[in-house]
């Protein structure tokens, strides 16, 4: 039996697990799976629950009405385009997920780590195929320096999965919730169908170009209170974040070092280091 948080309502509490589009799914402390509508009264999008959130509603012969969403703990979002999009809510713990190939980027780990710090959630990096890794000592001395050791690294290798299992774990402990973050192929869904008594997630390998596929779609609570969501590129800051912009402004300020002119406007100027690092993938400007 869950612990779910105590409220003084005279409605049952639910979990919401899977949201897709108006679809809903939510459980309730015993585990018990239903479906799920929502009262007339959340026509604002940003009203709408979301993964990770309790909320309260009256069970119908058909499915739950979803009358109101508990206070929540944490929220992990992101900016997406002219929208906030959340990755889940009431999260303990963020596993930042990277593989030791192509998809090995330190920007991008800094600015899931802004999410995480942002949002009150404790970040865990999980590097993921260390098995086809050829310089991992040199990716965790850079990791070090901008986490100052103070983050938990995992190394994890498809020729060990038992050993990765128990890490996780030893982490996941009852009553707490954690959510899986990185680019598509990187092994996110293949980490949670190892704890998972059943591999129900669909999972491919990579391309050999080292590129994944996008193969969750949608985000998902599975009942080991782990949420899988869809592989992501690009890892936007919330508006509010004064940590992030500082951070922006920091990346481009030593990218701008690079520039062949010193008066670099980064706009149309050549071998311009900034305009270089944002079609690479390595400098992402939303705040």
């Amino acid at each position: 039996m869950l612990k779910f948080p105590e409220t003084q309502m005279k409605q049952p509490t639910y979990r919401v697990t899977n949201v897709n589009h108006d679809n809903y799914q939510v459980i309730d402390a015993n585990l018990v799976p239903f479906t799920a509508r929502l009262a007339g009264h959340f026509y604002q999008a940003e009203l709408r629950p979301v993964i990770g959130d309790y909320v309260t509603g009256q069970l119908t012969p058909d499915f739950v009405l979803i009358e109101q969403v508990l206070p929540r703990q944490t929220e992990l979002k992101r900016q997406q385009d002219d929208h906030v999009q959340f990755f889940g809510t009431n999260i303990d713990f963020v596993f930042i997920t990277m593989a030791l190939n192509q998809d090995f980027n330190l920007n991008r780990l800094q600015r899931y780590l802004t999410l995480a710090y942002d949002s009150g959630v404790t970040p865990i990096i999980i590097l993921t195929k260390a098995d086809l890794a050829e310089n991992i000592d040199e990716n965790l001395f850079q990791i070090d320096e901008i986490t100052f050791g103070a983050v938990p690294t995992i190394l994890t290798s498809a020729n060990e999965p038992v050993a990765a299992k128990e890490k996780l774990m030893a982490i996941l402990k009852p009553d707490t919730t954690g959510i899986f973050v990185g680019s598509s192929g990187v092994g996110k869904s293949t980490l949670l169908n190892l704890l998972q008594e059943d591999a129900t997630i669909a999972t491919k390998t990579i391309r050999s170009d080292g590129k994944g596929r996008h193969t969750t779609t949608t985000r998902q609570l599975h009942y080991l209170s782990v949420i899988d969501s869809p592989g992501v590129r690009s890892v936007g800051i919330s508006a509010d974040s004064d940590a992030a912009v500082d951070q922006v402004f920091q990346e481009i300020t030593a990218l701008s070092q690079h520039c062949r002119f010193s008066d670099c406007t980064h706009t149309n100027e050549p071998d311009c280091a900034v305009q270089k690092a944002l079609q690479d993938g390595d400098l992402d400007i939303t705040v």
